[in-house]
């Protein structure tokens, strides 16, 4: 609506001049004016929301991911692949000591696929993801023995 026609609120004069349409030929149509400036604060609160859930959407999948590579080496550990265990273990272990992750399901796969990296290079980083959920699940005992069982590594 023209402002020849209407007398709009102050409010409203305030939303269209923050619209940032400069347009002369809407110059005298405040209510369009301000309808653009709601429309692009309403997309940018939806691409705010949006680009969150997607981020936690993404979080969600690395993690999983990583849980199934554990699964995957602890498998491979207990058909004597190590070179899969290498492979898998420390770069899962990673992300989901980043992330966090405690498990006492996530504790017995990092103990199966430690005990088959005995006596190899990658031993000390296999029992220090054991030691690490180990102590934060609370069982101290366990992160005790797997402290020892890295410093023979």
């Amino acid at each position: 609506m023209s402002l020849r026609l209407v007398q709009p609120s102050a409010e409203l004069l305030a939303i269209a001049d923050a619209s940032g349409d400069d347009s002369p030929f809407r110059a005298d149509e405040p209510y369009r004016r301000a309808m653009r400036r709601i429309h692009a604060r309403l997309w940018s609160t939806a691409a705010a929301v949006l680009d969150e859930q997607l981020a936690a959407n993404e979080a969600r999948s690395r993690h999983f991911a990583a849980l199934v590579e554990v699964a995957r080496a602890a498998a491979a550990a207990q058909q004597g692949d190590l070179p899969t265990v290498r492979r898998l273990l420390r770069p899962a272990g990673i992300v989901l000591q980043e992330a966090g992750f405690v498990d006492p399901d996530l504790l017995a796969l990092y103990q199966l696929a430690a005990e088959a990296l005995d006596e190899t290079a990658e031993a000390w980083t296999a029992w220090g993801l054991v030691h690490d959920q180990a102590k934060a699940l609370g069982d101290d005992d366990a992160a005790e023995q797997a402290a020892r069982r890295r410093q023979q590594a």
